[in-house]
């Protein structure tokens, strides 16, 4: 998906750039070629933003699959907890 997005916006500013051209003005060209380049900006970031997106949900899946058996052991009071913690649920100890 966002693959397309990012091909979306390529095409875009090609097409503004020619609508502007096609203008014939200096002032029709500049105001084509800036609304194409916002144009391409927000289909871009929010390309980006699904890639991001994707990345935090597959982390967040490995962590779950993660989860069972993995313990840390805490240096202060030396009790075990779970490894995605930030801290130790019993002392609080940040490691």
């Amino acid at each position: 998906m966002s693959s397309l997005l990012y091909l979306l916006g390529a095409i875009n500013i090609i097409v503004s750039i020619i609508c502007g051209v096609s203008t014939g003005t200096i002032k029709g060209f500049l105001i084509t070629a800036f609304a194409g380049v916002l144009k391409t900006i927000l289909l871009f970031g929010i390309g980006n933003i699904i890639d991001n997106q994707d990345t935090i949900i597959s982390y967040l899946n490995g962590m779950k699959d993660n989860k069972t058996g993995v313990l840390k052991k805490c240096g202060r009071c030396n009790k075990e907890y779970e490894f995605y913690r930030k801290s130790c649920p019993y002392c609080g100890n940040k490691d």
